[in-house]
């Protein structure tokens, strides 16, 4: 009927360790890459859009219940050395640590060194290399990513209740959900 799909492969080349948790989603045209001797490790439930692309040449950890959307890179490289004009020259991979029920919006970037702690989101276009492990709940954004506000989490249950709620709704600003 004159509509393309387009079926994409997902592409994984393990040298190294992935540690995958139960009941997870990876989509079409993710590409994984672990170098030998290094480890990713993807937690429970996680939900990766696609294009997502992830390198591990030393350690990845991405925990449970996390949200990826699309056009994701987690990187924990930068390939390539890179020397001072007097010849220093510094590591070129360090580890990522990615906490629970965290939300990476599309089109970031995670590089080496970046850590993000539980119930986070990380808004669209944003490049996080910073360690931030000792925030929980907060929003980040940017580039580099900084963050903006605390206290908020992406809503994980009630997802479908409150979207019939807005749609019943429409000129509502909140809901107040009930635990």
């Amino acid at each position: 009927n004159g509509v393309g799909v387009r079926q994409e492969i997902t592409v994984l080349a393990l040298e190294g360790t992935l540690v995958l948790g139960e009941h997870g989603y990876i989509t079409n045209g993710c590409r994984m890459y672990i170098k030998k001797g290094a480890t990713i490790e993807l937690g429970d439930a996680l939900y990766a859009g696609e294009h997502f692309r992830i390198c591990g040449f030393k350690n990845v950890k991405i925990g449970h219940h996390v949200r990826i959307s699309w056009d994701v890179q987690v990187l924990d490289t930068d390939f390539h050395y890179v020397r001072t004009m007097d010849g220093v020259v510094y590591k070129r991979s360090k580890e990522i640590v990615i906490g629970n029920n965290v939300w990476l919006g599309n089109h970031t970037t995670v590089a080496k060194g970046a850590c993000l702690g539980d119930g986070c989101i990380l808004g669209s276009h944003s490049l996080l290399r910073n360690d931030f492990s000792d925030i929980k709940n907060g929003i980040f954004a940017g580039i580099p990513a900084k963050l903006k506000k605390q206290g908020f989490q992406r809503v994980i249950e009630q997802e479908m209740h409150i979207a019939d709620f807005f749609e019943k709704n429409p000129s509502a600003e909140s809901y107040q959900l009930k635990f």
